[in-house]
């Protein structure tokens, strides 16, 4: 199989998984809430520095939607009878595309676990890794205007071979994983102290 093809999901997505016990997803103006952006603020009290990190996880967990999101998109463009040699050159720069904003929202993801000083052992594990840096200047490259056509910082990533390429995308794999499920189990953390 080719690169793209090799590049799979970290599991089940985790809009697929068990709520989080006190949220049931609303459309914001279900909830009662003034403000944009603020879907759980009406069960917080942001002078609380309880409520405060709460209210940050949830807005990280907003954000860990995008990649997940963007992950099942890319698995359903690769899962596909053709192999990659019979791809034409569009639906390959699509994919490309996919796989691109997949990667560069993780990182946006890892930004923000960081921001909010969060803490866990096999997720600061997978952080401590080469890739991320690589993986900071790749979303630079996705997100902000270069010069270049074909730019080197995707290839700094994934690397100049398979082997390269596969343990990248083995590394993204189990970061995106991580990051879900040690978002879920913080914000459900400090959901259960609330009660």
């Amino acid at each position: 199989p080719g690169l793209l093809a090799s590049i799979g999901g970290a599991g089940p997505s985790r809009r697929n998984d068990a709520p989080i016990r006190g949220l049931v997803p609303q459309p914001l103006g279900a909830v009662g809430c003034d403000r944009a952006g603020a879907y759980c603020s009406c069960m917080v009290n942001e002078r609380n520095p309880q409520d405060e990190l709460l209210m940050r996880v949830m807005a990280l967990h907003k954000y860990f939607l995008n990649p997940d999101f963007l992950r099942d998109v890319f698995m359903r463009r690769i899962e596909r009878d053709e192999s990659p040699f019979e791809i034409d050159r569009v639906t390959s720069m699509d994919d490309m595309i996919a796989m691109s904003l997949w990667y560069a929202t993780v990182n946006v993801v890892i930004e923000g676990w960081r921001e909010a000083k969060l803490a866990d052992p096999e997720l600061d594990e997978l952080l401590a890794d080469e890739n991320l840096e690589r993986l900071r200047r790749f979303g630079n490259q996705v997100f902000h205007y270069q010069r270049e056509y074909d730019n080197p910082k995707l290839l700094e990533f994934l690397g100049t071979n398979d082997d390269d390429a596969q343990a990248a995308t083995d590394w993204i794999k189990r970061t995106h994983a991580a990051l879900g499920r040690a978002i879920q189990e913080a914000a459900q953390d400090l959901l259960d102290r609330k009660e």
